[in-house]
């Protein structure tokens, strides 16, 4: 009886170890997007190229998405990245999401929902000739179950086997995508007014699947389009 008390309060003092730690590494992250952003507010010379390579470093690893229900209430690293863009991006900056802040929040909260593992390492930043900036990314992402579920959820959804065979195929399987993210540049006000991101989803699983007739039939009434944006349906 005293030996199983004890092994019961070790057994408590590692989750509350763990606890504490997740907790720590939570703050910590929350701190390191602080400093960013008050870096930002600093600058006296805000540039297209210090901005955006702001914004790739404050969006590395997505948003934490609330476990909640409650969209209204952010936790506060996203609410620290949602001011780093209100304060460098015009009120009404286009994404392929809609328009202003929220809109690009919004879409970076589903694409974390759904990868919540993502990591997007900006490998080059260059000018275009007609004046834009790009950032050349490549994201590493696995395969989970809420991603299936969230932007693939016609695979689990669906009663055939041939859709279980390819979500079972799927299923932790980790990737790589190449992409950009692209930055128009306003001179008069010195801010962003617009920011379009795309992503190399098709070829990675192809290489996973084998067939084109098969990545066909995942994009199939999938949320998520070849190219990484949120499908309209």
């Amino acid at each position: 009886m005293h030996q199983a008390r004890h092994k019961m309060k070790q057994r408590q003092k590692l989750l509350d170890l763990e606890s504490s730690i997740q907790r720590l590494s939570e703050e910590l992250q929350e701190l390191r997007l602080q400093r960013e952003v008050l870096s930002v507010g600093v600058m006296f010379n805000t540039t297209i190229w210090n901005v955006a390579a702001e914004y790739f470093r404050m969006f590395r690893y997505g948003v934490k998405v609330p476990e909640t229900s409650a969209t209204t209430v952010l936790r506060p690293p996203m609410e620290t990245q949602r001011h780093f863009l209100l304060s460098t991006m015009t009120s009404s900056v286009v994404s392929e999401s809609g328009y202003g802040a929220d809109a690009l929040m919004d879409n970076w909260s589903f694409v974390s929902r759904y990868h919540p593992d993502i990591d997007i390492q900006l490998t080059c930043l260059e000018t275009t000739a007609d004046g834009f900036m790009v950032g050349r990314t490549l994201g590493r992402l696995t395969i989970t179950g809420n991603t299936l579920r969230n932007a693939f959820p016609h695979l689990v959804d669906a009663e055939g086997q041939e859709q279980a065979r390819l979500a079972g195929k799927m299923l932790g399987q980790q990737i790589a995508m190449r992409g950009a993210i692209e930055f128009e540049w306003d001179d008069s006000t010195r801010r962003i007014v617009r920011v379009q991101h795309k992503a190399d989803l098709l070829t990675p699983l192809l290489e996973l699947l084998g067939s084109l007739e098969e990545v066909s039939r995942v994009f199939d009434n999938a949320r998520v389009t070849p190219e990484s944006t949120v499908a309209i349906s």
